[in-house]
C-alpha cells in the first residue's frame, strides 16, 4: 500500500497546538490570530497615513512658499501695495492663507480695487487676477457729491459737481443710506445699492450703459431708468431684469419710429406686458 503524504501549514499546526493547551475550538484560535493581524495592518496603515501627511505638510511648510506675484488686469497698485493689502509677504507659506482671508483684507486695504480672484501656480507662484475699481455713478448727499465704483465702492468725495458731470458719471438715487465711506463700499437699508450693481452688469450686458443718465432705486419696488434722455423706464422691482431690460429695448426699438420720447413701463414681474407713452 502506498503511503499517503500529508502537508500541514505550520500556522495550523500551531493553531492547533494553541487551541489544544487553552481549551479552544480550532476556529475559535483562527478567528484570534485573524484579528491580530487585521490590527497589525490598521496600526502599520495609520503610521503610513500619518507619514504621508507630515510629509505633505513638511513641503507645504517649508518648499511650497511665495516666491513671485503675477497680477492679470488693470492694477493700480504696485507688487509692494499688492501684496501688503493682500496681507502677504514672499516667503509666506503659498497655501497659508485661504481666497476668503485675502478678498476680505483687498476689501478693507485697497480702495481701488472691486474685486480679485486668487489662484496659486505650483511650487511658487500667487497669481491675482484684479478687477479694478473705476468711478461709475456718483450720489448726493447734503452738499457733496461721492464718486462710487460699478460695485458701489466709495472712492471719492467731492463738492464740485462739474467734476463728477465731466467724467460722465452716472447720478443714482438711493435711500436709507447706512454708510458712507471713501474706502468702502456703499451700505443702504433694503440692499438698494446692490440692486444698482445688478443694473451695471445687464446695462454693461446689453451695452447701453453710455446711455443711461439716472437710475433711481429710492423706492426698490419702482426702480426706473432714464434712457437716452428721451425714455423714463419703469422696471417694478428687481425680479427678472435681465428680461425686463430686453423688453424696454425692443420697445425702444418700435417706438423710435415715432421720434417722440415717452414712458416705457416693463414693470409685470412675469414680463408678459409692457406700455408706451408719450411725453405729449
Amino acid at each position: 500500500m502506498k503511503k499517503e503524504n500529508v502537508y500541514t501549514h505550520s500556522s495550523d499546526v500551531n493553531a492547533v497546538r494553541s487551541a489544544q493547551n487553552k481549551g479552544e475550538s480550532l476556529e475559535e484560535v483562527q478567528y484570534r490570530q485573524r484579528k491580530a493581524k487585521n490590527k497589525k495592518r490598521l496600526v502599520a496603515a495609520f503610521v503610513a497615513v500619518a507619514v504621508i501627511a507630515v510629509g505633505i505638510f513638511m513641503c507645504y511648510a517649508k518648499l511650497f512658499k511665495i516666491e513671485k506675484l503675477k497680477i492679470d488686469g488693470e492694477c493700480p497698485y504696485t507688487e509692494e501695495e499688492m501684496m501688503k493689502g493682500m496681507g502677504v509677504s514672499f516667503g509666506d507659506t503659498l497655501y497659508g492663507k485661504s481666497e476668503k482671508d485675502i478678498k476680505q483684507s483687498v476689501k478693507y486695504n485697497l480702495a481701488y480695487i472691486d474685486n480679485v480672484e486668487i489662484s496659486r501656480i505650483w511650487p511658487s507662484t500667487l497669481k491675482v487676477k484684479v478687477q479694478k475699481a473705476n468711478p461709475t455713478f456718483y450720489i448726493s448727499l447734503e452738499e457733496s457729491m461721492y464718486v462710487l465704483s460699478q460695485s458701489m465702492r466709495v472712492l471719492s468725495k467731492t463738492e464740485d459737481i462739474e467734476k463728477v458731470e465731466l467724467q460722465n458719471l452716472i447720478p443714482v438715487q438711493l435711500s436709507g443710506i447706512k454708510s458712507c465711506i471713501e474706502g468702502e463700499f456703499l451700505a443702504c437699508e433694503g440692499g438698494s445699492e446692490q440692486i444698482v450693481g445688478e443694473l451695471y452688469e445687464l446695462l454693461e450686458k446689453y451695452e447701453i450703459l453710455e446711455d443711461i443718465t439716472n437710475i433711481d432705486v429710492r423706492d426698490r419696488f419702482d426702480i426706473r431708468l432714464a434712457y437716452k434722455k428721451r425714455y423714463e423706464v419703469k422696471l417694478g422691482d428687481k425680479v427678472n431684469l435681465d428680461s425686463k431690460i430686453q423688453f424696454m429695448l425692443s420697445i425702444v426699438t418700435e417706438v423710435a419710429k415715432g421720434g417722440s420720447g415717452g414712458i416705457i413701463d416693463v414693470s409685470d414681474d412675469e414680463v408678459k406686458e409692457g406700455t408706451f407713452e408719450n411725453y405729449t
